[in-house]
């Protein structure tokens, strides 16, 4: 079905499919008065879908057309029914509003049972409709059912954190979980980049979109040296190292469609974001972001300047002159033409000179004015993210020669991946990404919080790692200090006392999991939120309880000697004989349910204990195990301290039923053990103390303590240098240029006054000249096998 035939559709049948509408004919029910019905339509009034005469399954010659559209019933109970019409093989019609169709050839009749989409797939599957007009749908079903398994796996795979250290088992969050934003603290060597190597491998190998960006290297070598082999074709490789003789487009000015009000409020959004991070103080000037944005006018009207053509606009007239025929906003041409002429000299240096001197220490880095003023589109994040692709990202803030560049791309690139997030165009569930940013306040602007809280809706899956919570104290990113505690995903390793102050009420109450299942069952179950449970605790469970408490009393008595009473005296006979010894037990009594009885509290210690096995073992595993069940029920039978079973057959049956509505609930809903640590001061002063690679987690409403699985071997050093050298030539054919053709299309910009002085020109031969060489292929490498989770 096509995108305008979907349109179409009626907004209450927006999932189905057509098969669906054009079998939906055949209902109807009893509450025919419930229905809107129409009378039929032109043939250029019936959506195109449904215009197509359906042939008799049969094969005969009758055909029958859906003439109405469908209309949902008043109560939003009945089906939707439509009156169709049967044609004679003479063209001639004949509509029917009835329970049952019957074809007047073949005589077979379309009764009124509901076609809904699942048994039409089963009987398209087993052969019911064999008819090829209506097999041809089942194509369309199973790619429907296709894109559903899909969507599917791609919300609910699962991400390993690292190892539980209470139960060994892994620690895990949801792809969906992930797309509510993972936030990772901890000091260096503590264990963050583990954990991000970690997950990188996972997504890659669960074929996600991945963006890394670096700012050291060392993360995305470790990376190249792990990742999957068969994941090398579709990586790319931006490090600015290389980008110096290869720079790639990052011309943020650039607009896709200058005469579209959306594309240029897109455009403008972008050029602020990344000027407002890298000059802060604008936001507080008087001139500074007025001529920023102008100049941001007038360059998404013209696409073929560049920001290295501003400063000439500002000095010659005629270059500005040649600029503005193209631009088409009133505001703008008024600024350039009136408005800044108009000013004298020296009010016009104050309001301009502060702006200039900015973008001339920006123009001044060879590096910087390649990326920002290479002509055209900027980077194409979005046709990576759409194609499931993977980009690395090396941005060296710490370098002495690329630093401030690192700096500034990483927050050019970190607005390109927002703009493509929050792009509604033609989005689709294809368009999530996992993007992993370790030292991430080196790049993140101030809207950034957006896409960390807001990234659930638009499948983006952020992982934001650094070292101290006072490294977001810096100008306009105080609201990302707050944001990124909101995350549903934390992970601190070793922190300082003061970040530990931070985090640590987040861990405070410990996760409600398995775990922490309460051991002893039988005795809480009158704590359970269920009404059958509380009550077979108070009349069954609490006895067995204090039952098991209790002691039997045991007493010897010996026979007394004969005698007679004699003036009120006993007067003993004389006798040879033995006196016998008489032991005596007394059983204690109690009524477990089926009414008072005597037991031996040893007996009611081991059915406890059957029926705490029983229960905490269903709690875990979710299943009941029945030699349990069998043992504890035959043990309430025989706990009387009598030869035959106390349980009549109906109170047996009756104990049986009981008891599995109490397994049943106790499975939906376990019994946990409330270990909470007030305030987080327990963790509090175990968050500064943690070894390497131990952490706490909190995972939704889950909290753990893990320690991070070993990573996987890395191939060796040659093998390593290869791929690099792989993905360098890969990224250099597909996104970048010669910094000689950078600085000819620079130089060239129609937007140039010919006479200016400031003029760049491209450099002296004296450098060595390069050229971009398609890729050449990496030969196959084994696969690396990922270690088994392991302490």
């Amino acid at each position: 079905m096509t995108a305008e035939e979907k349109k179409s559709l009626p907004g209450t049948m927006s999932l189905m499919t057509v098969a669906t509408l054009y079998l939906q004919h055949r209902q109807k029910t009893e509450k025919a008065g419930t229905f809107h019905l129409k009378p039929p339509l032109p043939d250029e009034e019936v959506p195109p879908y449904l215009r197509e005469r359906i042939p008799c399954i049969n094969g005969c010659e009758r055909t029958f057309r859906i003439d109405t559209s469908l209309r949902r019933a008043k109560d939003g109970v009945a089906p939707d029914v439509s009156l169709i019409t049967e044609y004679a093989p003479d063209g001639t019609g004949t509509y029917h509003d009835s329970a049952r169709v019957k074809c007047r050839v073949c005589d077979l009749v379309y009764r009124a049972p509901a076609y809904t989409v699942q048994n039409l797939r089963e009987r398209l599957r087993n052969g019911e409709i064999k008819d090829s007009f209506y097999a041809k749908w089942l194509r369309v079903f199973e790619a429907e059912q296709a894109e559903e398994d899909a969507v599917a796996r791609v919300t609910t795979i699962e991400i390993i954190l690292g190892q539980n250290l209470t139960t060994d088992q892994p620690v895990t969050v949801t792809a969906e979980e992930m797309c509510s934003g993972t936030y990772v603290l901890g000091t260096q060597g503590a264990g963050k980049s583990s954990l991000l190597e970690q997950v990188t491998y996972q997504r890659m190998e669960q074929s996600d979109s991945i963006i890394v960006l670096d700012p050291h290297g060392q993360l995305v070598d470790n990376i190249i040296a792990r990742m999957p082999q068969e994941r090398i074709e579709d990586t790319y490789l931006l490090d600015l190292t290389d980008t110096r003789l290869f720079p790639f487009c990052l011309n943020v000015f650039y607009c896709a469609d200058c005469t579209d009000e959306t594309e240029r409020a897109r455009t403008r959004g972008r050029v602020l974001r990344v000027f407002r991070r890298i000059w802060p103080e604008i936001e507080s000037g008087q001139y500074a972001e007025k001529i920023l944005r102008y100049v941001t006018n007038t360059l998404i009207y013209n696409p073929d300047c560049t920001l290295a053509d501003v400063p000439d606009w500002f000095r010659h007239p005629r270059a500005i002159s040649a600029a503005l025929r193209n631009v088409g906003d009133a505001q703008t041409r008024a600024f350039w033409e009136h408005d800044l002429p108009s000013l004298s000299s020296r009010e016009r240096s104050i309001q301009t000179e502060p702006f200039l001197n900015r973008l001339g220490r920006l123009l001044a880095d060879d590096l910087l004015r390649r990326l920002l003023c290479k002509p055209g589109p900027p980077l194409d994040v979005k046709s990576i993210i759409r194609g499931r692709r993977i980009l690395l990202v090396k941005l060296p803030v710490d370098s002495d020669t690329a630093g401030e560049a690192a700096s500034l791309v990483g927050v050019a690139l970190f607005s390109l991946i927002y703009a493509a997030t929050f792009d509604e165009q033609n989005r689709d569930w294809r368009d999530t990404y996992t993007l992993i940013v370790d030292e991430f306040q080196n790049f993140v602007t101030n809207e950034f919080v957006k896409l960390f809280v807001g990234g659930r809706k638009y499948g983006a899956k952020l992982v934001l790692a650094h070292q101290y919570t006072n490294q977001l104290d810096q100008p306009g990113l105080d609201v990302n200090r707050r944001g990124v505690l909101t995350a549903r995903n934390v992970v601190a390793f070793h922190t300082t006392p003061y970040d530990a102050s931070e985090v640590a009420p987040l861990f405070a109450q410990l996760d409600q999991q398995t775990d922490n299942l309460v051991a002893d069952v039988v005795a809480s179950l009158e704590r359970h939120p269920n009404e059958a449970v509380k009550q077979f605790g108070l009349r069954t469970a609490s006895p067995l309880v204090n039952g098991s408490r209790l002691q039997l009393h045991r007493s010897s008595a010996t026979e007394e000697e004969p005698y007679t009473i004699v003036n009120g005296r006993k007067m003993y006979y004389s006798s040879h004989s033995a006196r016998q010894v008489y032991d005596t037990t007394q059983y204690p009594q109690l009524d477990f349910g089926f009414g008072t009885v005597p037991f031996d509290p040893e007996d009611a210690r081991q059915v406890r204990q059957q029926l705490n096995s029983l229960l905490y073992e269903a709690q875990k595993t979710g299943r009941i195990n029945p030699s349990h069940e069998s043992r504890f029920i035959e043990g309430m039978a025989t706990l009387s301290h009598r030869e035959d079973s106390h349980l009549r057959s109906d109170e047996k049956t009756r104990m049986e039923a009981d008891l599995r509505v109490v397994i049943d609930a106790l499975i939906n809903e376990p019994l946990i053990e409330r270990l909470s640590i007030t305030g987080g001061g327990e963790i509090l002063t175990q968050l500064p103390a943690l070894p390497s690679r131990t952490a706490f987690v909190k995972a939704g409403e889950r909290t753990y303590q893990m320690e991070t699985y070993p990573l996987p071997p890395e191939v060796d050093g040659s093998t390593a240098r290869k791929r690099v050298v792989s993905l360098l030539e890969r990224t250099r054919w597909k996104y970048c240029s010669t910094r000689e053709e950078v600085d000819e299309r620079i130089a060239s910009s129609p937007c140039r006054h010919s006479g200016a002085g400031g003029q760049m020109q491209p450099p002296s031969g004296q450098s060595p000249k390069y050229e971009v060489k398609p890729p050449s292929p990496v030969p196959p490498q084994p696969p690396i096998r990922r270690r088994s989770p392991s302490r």
